[in-house]
This record gives structure tokens, sequence and C-alpha cells, in this order.
């Protein structure tokens, strides 16, 4: 049992080469990884700021808002409540036309019964 057991190998440099190359590409794949790992942390820290400046962001111009005046309306959110009237206007003739578009054609169908009544 405490017998050896040689074994030739051919060309032993090739071998010992090709497993060195595996070696170094495991090494290199293994830094990858490892740059991949620090990346994402980085990136992690990143959005955790960028997070926290949003919402101070926010707290801000919540508090600028606050701040403005209050008695006169500025010119831009009045143009917004004109256009809303506009539109509301618009969209009200638009549903009068629709009924007198209907009134129309119940007008012609009621002619129409008429028409075949009399055959």
């Amino acid at each position: 049992m405490n017998e050896h057991m040689h074994v030739c190998i051919e060309n032993p440099n090739a071998h010992r080469k090709e497993l060195l190359s595996i070696n170094m590409g495991m090494i290199d794949v293994l830094q990858h990884l490892e740059k991949i790992k620090r990346i994402r942390i980085k990136k992690s820290v990143q959005i955790n700021k960028l997070n926290m400046l949003a919402k101070r962001i926010s707290r801000d111009v919540a508090a600028f808002r606050n701040e403005l005046p209050r008695e006169k309306e500025l010119q831009f959110m009045k143009r917004g409540v004109k256009m809303q009237k506009i539109s509301a206007k618009i969209k009200k003739e638009k549903e009068e036309v629709r009924a007198l578009d209907t009134d129309k054609l119940s007008m012609e169908l009621r002619k129409l019964k008429e028409k075949i009544d009399l055959l």
C-alpha cells in the first residue's frame, strides 16, 4: 500500500503553462468582481446622497412656496386658470353641438318613420 506510483507526463512544461494561464485568468476575473463590488458600493452611496439632496430640495421648495405672498396670484398661475376656463367653455360648446346633432338626427329619424308609416 505504501508503494509509490509514478506516471510519465508528456510535455510537463506545457501543462504547467496552461495551469498558470488558467490561474491568471481566474485572478483577473476575481479582480474584476472586486471592482464591480466597489462600484456597486459607491453607487449606493451616491444614490443615498442624491435622495438626501432631493428631500432637502423639496423641503426648501415647500418652504419657499410658503413664503410667497398669498394675496396675489402669480402671472403664470393666472394664465393656467384662464386656460382651464377656456377649455371648459370649449368642452361645453362641443357638448351643445353634439346635443344639437343628436336632436337633428332624431328629427330626421322621426321624419323617416312618418314617411314609412305613410307608405
